[in-house]
């Protein structure tokens, strides 16, 4: 594994451990619906898709460049 690929999935952790850590989860607990779904729940599935697509996308990306 080159060290480019684990600096960016690093990255990538980290990112994802800030913004579904308490102080940013706190901002999206509120009473509110969003198609139909609570706000926090669509917020944390969102984060959560997005950077299992990021993740697929750095893996599969920097193993072709390798």
């Amino acid at each position: 594994m080159s060290n480019d690929r684990v600096y960016k999935l690093i990255s990538l952790f980290v990112v994802g451990f800030l913004l579904l850590n308490f102080p940013i989860i706190r901002i999206f607990s509120r009473d509110g619906f969003l198609m139909g779904i609570p706000v926090l729940y669509f917020y944390v599935f969102l984060i959560w898709l997005i950077l299992i697509i990021l993740t697929f996308w750095l893996v599969n990306r920097s193993g072709k460049n390798s």
